[in-house]
């Protein structure tokens, strides 16, 4: 299984057993090491975005989740393939979940929930 630093699994052994880099021929080693340096590079580039917005606001004024957020959107951006608002609030919002043992619910597109993170997404990018 694939387990992230807080403990929580996102593959199980099946998936990663018949995944499709396994049925092109490439080891479990090397899938391995070469998911670790890809999430290493992913962790890498989104924190420097991070850390650059801390180093002119206050954690203080800015909450730490929504501009967490809000770099990972920033980031996606910088990229070939950028997401949307949406994907990233889903999973930002699920991955949350989890990480403060919450049950896991569903985001709802046209909630008020939605909506407020939404809105706290590209307030952090204008400040």
């Amino acid at each position: 299984m694939i387990y992230t630093a807080i403990n929580n699994f996102y593959l199980a052994d099946e998936h990663l057993k018949n995944s499709p880099s396994r049925k092109d021929g490439i080891d479990e080693d090397t899938e391995t090491t070469l998911r670790i340096y890809g999430c290493d590079l992913i962790q890498e580039i989104w924190q420097v975005l991070f850390h650059r917005f801390y180093c002119k606001k206050s954690f203080d004024r800015f909450n730490v989740k929504k501009v967490a957020a809000s770099s990972l959107w920033l980031g996606s951006k910088l990229e070939e393939s950028p997401r949307k608002a949406r994907q990233v609030l889903i999973v930002f919002h699920r991955i949350g979940c989890r990480m403060e043992n919450l049950p896991i619910e569903h985001l709802e597109i046209g909630s008020q929930k939605y909506h407020d993170l939404k809105t706290d997404l590209n307030k952090h990018l204008q400040n």
